[in-house]
């Protein structure tokens, strides 16, 4: 387990973007559309994560990572530094010029 499953919830964890999995494995009966629709649903969010502002995704992963480890008023600052961080990102930028066009924003990661 250590050698092997470590490693990857490591590297899972470890990724600045959320990760979403499905699993794909024999599912029989029922389970085959309960298989194909988990598979769907996870492509479908997938979709729309990728499709969002995926920098604001990866600094709520960072934020909640680092608050599991740190004391509240250490994790405030931290959220604090993020915020910061987005607010200068092309994203931020676009989405508020989107907001005030009342226009869908469209997000680069950046």
């Amino acid at each position: 387990m250590r050698q092997h499953y470590n490693p990857i919830v490591t590297s899972i964890a470890t990724i600045p973007r959320p990760v979403i999995a499905a699993i794909d494995g024999v599912a029989a009966g029922a389970g085959a559309a309960f298989a194909y629709d988990l598979a769907a649903q996870a492509r479908d969010l997938a979709g729309r994560l990728a499709a969002g502002p995926t920098a604001a995704h990866g600094a709520i992963k960072e934020s909640l990572l680092f608050a599991a480890g740190h004391g509240l008023a250490v994790a405030l600052d931290k959220e604090a530094e993020l915020r910061v961080r987005l607010g200068e990102t092309h994203d931020h930028k676009a989405a508020t010029a989107a907001f005030v066009r009342k226009e869908k924003p469209v997000f680069r990661g950046s």
